[in-house]
């Protein structure tokens, strides 16, 4: 598992944990200091992903959440949207590779 950081003044702001599978990124971990959210770091991570599947010809990126509101807004908010487990079987992804 890779674990790209996002610095400012040489200390980490923001971190993500990415994983590959067939055809697809999974994120399964991102988050940005307490003290720095709100600020676009975690835009930024994810746009850096984003350009990271375009070099690789990887048409899907997965992230893990949970039910916390706050947490499905902030995908909300960067373009996401939610899938369900019959789409990700029509992908061939099974549920069972996901953390």
């Amino acid at each position: 598992e890779a674990l790209p950081l996002l610095q400012t003044h040489g200390k980490p702001v923001c971190a993500a944990t990415i994983r590959s599978g067939p055809g697809y990124l999974e994120v399964p971990f991102v988050a940005t200091h307490e003290s720095k959210r709100g600020r676009g770091y975690c835009r930024c991570m994810v746009e850096a992903i984003e350009a990271i599947c375009k070099a690789l010809d990887i048409k899907k990126i997965m992230l893990c959440s949970t039910d916390d509101i706050s947490v499905k807004s902030t995908w909300q908010h960067l373009a996401f949207s939610f899938t369900t487990p019959k789409e990700m079987e029509e992908w061939d992804i099974p549920h069972s590779d996901m953390v």
